[in-house]
């Protein structure tokens, strides 16, 4: 082969590696579509306790009996609170579909005769399972003589202001380091989860008007600047 053959193809070689070494700049707007779509929804297990809204609610009328489960139940009542900022179980075992869903569970459990309290017992264990899972936090009964606990609803009405000042403040928000503020609260809060405050600050983070925000790692979240 001919020497100036084989130089010029090792130089021509030599400039390919340096194009290939040089870093490339990804546009703002392409990366944010990228991890908008990444972290979209449709990537988060079914089963986080946060994200099961945007599923369809629980219905116990098409259930087999073998799924009339304390947690189906929960999936339910989570479905049923989103909208809600308090409530208490009597309030919502007066909707059908929940008193319902409450009474397949506790005959299927007690496998015999029931009666209100045992549908009752049954929904309240429910509610305990959601304020283990950090959804709902429970509260002292109000002034009105009722010794019914209230729960107290975990989302944006209550954590949007924060988790926008963060943001606006900083143009980045750890959750770990919220989810640490919010547990020092007290009364309650000291209950929630990690999951569900991550959640929440997605939420409220993609309905931020006119900025852009990604998940550049887990549990970080930090704001696009356009050039």
């Amino acid at each position: 082969m001919d020497q100036n053959v084989e130089v010029k193809a090792w130089e021509e070689r030599l400039e390919y590696k340096k194009k290939l070494s040089k870093a490339w700049k990804i546009p703002s707007s392409i990366l944010s579509k990228y991890y908008k779509h990444s972290h979209g929804k449709e990537n988060h297990p079914t089963n986080d306790p946060k994200k099961v809204k945007t599923m369809g609610a629980v219905d116990f009328r098409r259930l087999p009996v073998s799924a009339h489960s304390v947690r189906n139940l929960k999936l339910l009542i989570l479905t049923e609170i989103t909208t809600l900022k308090r409530f208490t179980p009597s309030e919502l075992l007066a909707r059908e579909d929940l008193h319902l869903a409450a009474r397949c569970v506790a005959i299927h459990d007690h496998r015999g005769a029931i009666t209100e309290r045992e549908v009752n017992a049954t929904f309240l264990a429910a509610c305990n399972l959601l304020v283990r899972d950090g959804n709902i936090i429970a509260v002292d009964s109000d002034t009105s003589g009722s010794d019914e606990v209230t729960f107290i609803v975990v989302g944006k009405w209550n954590l949007g202001t924060m988790i926008r000042g963060v943001a606006s403040r900083d143009g980045r928000v750890v959750v770990r380091e919220l989810w640490q503020k919010i547990m020092a609260w007290g009364s309650g809060w000291q209950g929630t989860t990690k999951g569900v405050i991550g959640s929440i600050v997605e939420e409220v983070l993609m309905d931020l008007k006119g900025e852009e925000w990604v998940e550049s790692k887990a549990g970080v979240w930090t704001r696009i600047d356009d050039d």
